[in-house]
């Protein structure tokens, strides 16, 4: 079965133009509808709100374990070319990393950050630290312990959440609003073929040289003033 990307014509072409093949194994997860997609494993929870931003409301689905659970929260950062949208949380659930986690007895926190035609990289990046503020002032609902959380990610959403988990907010516990009041360390956390090198990103080229206009922008904005 062979899918689609919304930013790539077709799995052929991204690898004649040099295209990762870990990338090409992950994208096709999306196309993967004919398995099921919990085999029972979890209760599944979708558009739930944790932030809001430009007048609008940003959204994460909870995949919430039916036996086993554990008490931990695994933190899944949905990004792909820093664009957000169903399909590339689809490829985390076709490919089974839903099923694996929900079956070990974790609860998985998909969390959207935004897209690049919206948000820069810095505000996608304080955008994940809101859901690790959120999920932890509301752990109780979903039974998991506020300081056993975990956070993953692949590719941009990698990218995304190790700017989060590795700069995260401290906790202030004399701030008025309690949320100020909750920090955004997470316990773990694991990446999946992050951009990290965006000077030397690919062929010995910068990253800023391979976007469409506009877009570098946002990915770069402090270093370009």
């Amino acid at each position: 079965m062979v899918s689609r990307h919304p930013h790539d014509s077709s799995g052929q072409e991204l690898l004649g133009k040099g295209g990762y093949p870990v990338e090409l194994l992950h994208r096709p997860g999306a196309g993967l509808r004919v398995r099921p997609r919990d085999g029972g494993r979890y209760r599944r929870h979708m558009n739930l709100v944790y932030a809001e931003a430009l007048g609008t409301g940003l959204i994460m689905d909870v995949f919430e374990p039916l036996s086993g659970h554990n008490g931990f929260g695994v933190i899944d950062v949905i990004s792909s070319g820093w664009r957000c949208d169903r399909i590339v949380l689809q490829e985390h659930v076709g490919l089974g990393l839903v099923d694996a986690l929900c079956g070990a007895g974790f609860t998985v926190f998909a969390v959207q950050p935004g897209d690049i035609s919206q948000y820069s990289v810095e505000s996608m990046a304080m955008h994940v630290r809101a859901a690790i503020r959120h999920i932890k002032v509301h752990a109780a609902r979903w039974g998991v312990n506020p300081e056993r959380l975990g956070i993953t990610g692949a590719s941009a959403g990698a990218h995304l959440g190790l700017l989060a988990g590795m700069d995260p907010d401290t906790r202030r516990p004399d701030h008025p609003d309690p949320w100020r009041r909750v920090d955004t360390t997470v316990s773990a956390a694991v990446w999946f073929f992050p951009p990290v090198d965006l000077v030397d990103f690919r062929d010995g080229k910068p990253l800023i040289d391979m976007l469409p206009d506009g877009v570098e922008l946002k990915l770069f904005a402090r270093h370009l003033e």
